[in-house]
């Protein structure tokens, strides 16, 4: 038994004997496997339970036939140099003609790598997408928040005017206010993002990475999305007329 599965089955108590049933198969454990951890596929080996293959296919699966194999090399060169061999044999085996399709298929490491590759492509595309989505979905929430501001704020802003407030002071204003709010949303982002990212890593034993890089970039482009996106609000509140404000 892996030991994990042999601590929630036995405590700390030696797994040997009769002490386990499988479905209706009594089964004799005879050791504790050494500790593995996850494989690449995020199954813990831990947790699984080995069998003799005999006792699979006649007692657990009732089958005369191996589903599956897997081969273990001690280096990528010996299992790219056996693929060939492995394909040759079970063609032999499953009495393929030359010229017939397979009937049986075969996943190598450098398949792998390359399905791995393809869906890092994929991502490295999305991801940016739909970023760039939301930052534009967040700064046109943004025009149209300060917008409203301004059209509420007409007669502080003639006030600030009339006492000798600048264009360029209120539209300092204006795109301040405007960084603040998508910088404050981009914080509680970065936040909950860091928070359930943990989470998740220690539910899956995975290690918690995040690149300093990425809190910078979390911080710099709200900052850089509030102040394009407030611009327009910006001018528009620079412009207004004091007379025409306090009205």
């Amino acid at each position: 038994l892996g030991p994990k599965i042999a601590n929630i089955l036995f405590g700390g108590a030696a797994p040997l004997g009769p002490q386990a049933q499988m479905g209706n198969i009594p089964c004799n454990g005879i050791g504790i496997a050494e500790a593995q951890g996850a494989d690449p596929h995020g199954m813990d080996l831990d947790e699984e339970i080995y069998i003799p293959i005999t006792t699979m296919l006649r007692r657990v699966a009732n089958v005369d036939y191996i589903m599956g194999l897997k081969f273990e090399f001690e280096n990528s060169e010996l299992s790219i140099s056996a693929e060939p061999v492995v394909r040759n044999i079970l063609r032999e085996r499953h009495s393929l003609s030359t010229g017939e399709a397979d009937d049986f298929n075969i996943l190598t490491p450098v398949q792998v790598q390359n399905i791995i590759d393809e869906m890092i492509k994929v991502f490295k595309v999305l991801l940016p997408a739909i970023a760039a989505i939301a930052l534009l979905a967040g700064a046109i929430v943004i025009i149209v928040l300060m917008n409203m501001s301004v059209n509420q704020r007409t007669k502080e802003i003639g006030l600030r005017k009339a006492i000798g407030a600048k264009d360029a002071d209120i539209s300092t204003q204006f795109l301040a206010e405007s960084i603040a709010v998508v910088l404050i949303g981009g914080i509680i982002g970065l936040i909950l993002g860091l928070t359930f990212s943990k989470i998740a890593s220690d539910k899956m034993d995975a290690t918690f990475y995040i690149p300093f890089q990425t809190v910078i970039v979390g911080i710099i482009v709200p900052i850089l999305t509030g102040l394009i996106a407030g611009i327009i609000p910006a001018k528009k509140a620079a412009k207004l007329k004091p007379v025409e404000s306090m009205k």
